[in-house]
């Protein structure tokens, strides 16, 4: 089974992007993706 390494972000602001998090552990990206929804996008 492939690891995940693209997750979409539904950011606070509204909008949404794929992130390519695979520079990060694998075991602390779900938790760095909830983080980045909590956030504006880079965007905003």
């Amino acid at each position: 089974m492939a690891v995940k390494t693209i997750w979409p972000i539904d950011h606070a602001c509204g909008h949404h992007a794929d992130r390519d998090l695979s520079d990060r552990p694998a075991d602390r990206r779900a938790g760095f993706a909830e983080w980045l929804a909590r956030q504006e996008c880079t965007d905003c």
